[in-house]
C-alpha cells in the first residue's frame, strides 16, 4: 500500500467509519445480559454448531468478530431435558492465550446462556470449561478461644475431632450454604507469633483472621503460605504477629471461605473460528518523531479501532466503541506517548543486557 500523509489517513478513516459503523448496531458487551437469544442476532453470524457430553448439549449459536475482538454466544442445556438450577459461572475456564470475559445467565427456556468477549489476533480458538455452578462466599467462626485450641494442638491434630463442616466443634455457622472443605489442623503460639495451619480444597480461596472479643476488631495475618500436596489438596499456614499470651483467651478464629458449588459436573471443549465477520477499514502511514520513523497501521470495524505497528504488529491501542472524532483529535499525543514509552523500554532492556 502506498504510504499516505497522516491527515489523509484520518480523513479516509473518518469517511469510512460513517459507513462501517452504520452497518451494525453492535458496539460492545452489554452492561447487563439477560440471556435473550435474539440479542445481537440481527448482526451476528449464525453458527448453530453443537457438541454433547456429560448430559449437556453445548451450542455455539452465533458470533461477531473483527481482526482483534469477538463476541460469541453459546447456549447449554441438558440432553435429557432435566431442569437446571440457578447457575452463574464455570469452575474452570481456559481460552488459550486469548484474553476474555463473559456474562452467564439461566433463561426462561432453562438454557444456560453465555456471551463471551474474546480478544486476540488468532482465528483458531479452543474454549475449554469444566463444571457449571456458582461461586459462593461464606463466613464462619470457631468460638473456642485460641488458647484452648493451642493446648489441644500440643501433640494432637484438631482434624481428629472435626465435625461435618470440616472445622472443630462449637462452630457457629454464619450462613454456610454447604460443607466447607477447609480443615484447621493446628494452632500454635511462640514468642508473640500465632500460627494457624490446615488444608482446604484446590480451587477454593480462604482468608483466615482473628477476632478480638474485647473490641470486635479483626486482626489480619502478617504472612501466609500455601503448598499443593500430592492429592491436590492445598496446605495453608497463616501467621499473626504481636500477639501477647494475655490476648490468647480473647481471640477466636474467623474464616471467610470462597468456594464453588457445582450444579452440572463435566468438562467440555468448544472450537470456534474467530475470523472476521464484519467489514474492516484499514490504512497506514509513516509516523516521524525525532528523525525516527515508525510505520503505523489503523484498523477500524464496528467493534473498535485497532492501532498497531506494521513491522512488528505490536498493539499501540485498541479502543472499543470509540468516540472517533474525539480520539482523532488526540491521536498525535497518543502516538507520542506510546513512542516515548517504547523508547524507554528499549533503553532499559539494553542497559539490563
Amino acid at each position: 500500500m502506498k504510504k499516505q500523509k497522516f491527515i489523509h489517513v484520518l480523513t479516509k478513516l473518518m469517511l469510512s467509519s460513517m459507513l462501517v459503523l452504520n452497518s451494525t448496531n453492535v458496539m460492545g458487551m452489554p452492561e447487563y445480559f439477560t440471556g435473550d437469544l435474539n440479542y445481537l442476532n440481527d448482526n451476528m453470524t449464525v453458527v448453530n454448531k453443537s457438541i454433547t457430553g456429560d448430559n449437556l448439549v453445548v451450542t455455539t449459536q452465533s458470533i461477531i468478530a473483527d481482526n482483534y475482538i469477538a463476541y460469541v454466544l453459546i447456549t447449554m442445556e441438558t440432553a435429557d431435558g432435566s431442569t437446571i438450577n440457578h447457575v452463574t459461572d464455570f469452575q474452570s475456564m481456559s481460552i488459550g492465550s486469548f484474553e476474555y470475559s463473559y456474562d452467564m445467565v439461566l433463561n426462561e427456556e432453562n438454557q444456560v446462556v453465555a456471551l463471551f468477549k474474546i480478544c486476540g489476533d488468532e482465528n483458531d480458538c479452543s474454549m475449554q470449561f469444566g463444571n457449571i455452578g456458582n461461586r459462593l462466599t461464606d463466613c464462619f467462626r470457631v468460638t473456642t478461644p485460641v488458647d484452648i485450641l493451642i493446648l489441644y494442638s500440643n501433640g494432637n491434630s484438631l482434624a481428629d475431632f472435626v465435625d461435618i463442616m470440616g472445622v472443630p466443634p462449637e462452630l457457629h455457622n454464619l450462613g454456610l450454604k454447604n460443607e466447607s472443605p477447609l480443615v484447621i489442623n493446628s494452632v500454635s503460639y511462640e514468642s508473640g507469633e500465632l500460627t494457624v495451619s490446615g488444608t482446604h480444597a484446590a480451587g477454593d480461596y480462604n482468608d483466615i483472621s482473628l477476632v478480638d472479643s474485647r473490641t470486635g476488631d479483626k486482626i489480619w495475618c502478617w504472612k501466609n503460605s500455601f503448598e499443593i500436596l500430592d492429592d491436590g489438596i492445598i496446605a495453608y499456614e497463616y501467621t499473626f504477629t504481636f500477639i501477647s499470651e494475655y490476648d490468647l483467651s480473647y481471640l477466636t478464629i474467623e474464616v471467610e471461605c470462597d468456594y464453588f458449588d457445582t450444579v452440572i459436573e463435566g468438562n467440555w471443549i468448544v472450537d470456534v473460528d474467530l475470523s472476521s465477520t464484519v467489514d474492516v477499514v484499514s490504512a497506514e502511514f509513516d509516523y516521524k518523531v525525532d528523525d525516527e520513523v515508525v510505520e503505523i497501521e489503523f484498523e477500524l470495524s464496528p467493534l473498535g479501532l485497532y492501532l498497531k505497528t506494521k513491522s512488528t504488529q505490536q498493539t499501540i491501542e485498541y479502543l472499543e466503541n470509540p468516540n472517533l472524532f474525539d480520539w482523532f483529535v488526540d491521536i498525535e499525543q497518543t502516538l507520542l506517548e506510546w513512542f516515548r514509552m517504547s523508547e524507554q523500554t528499549l533503553l532499559q532492556s539494553s542497559v539490563g543486557m
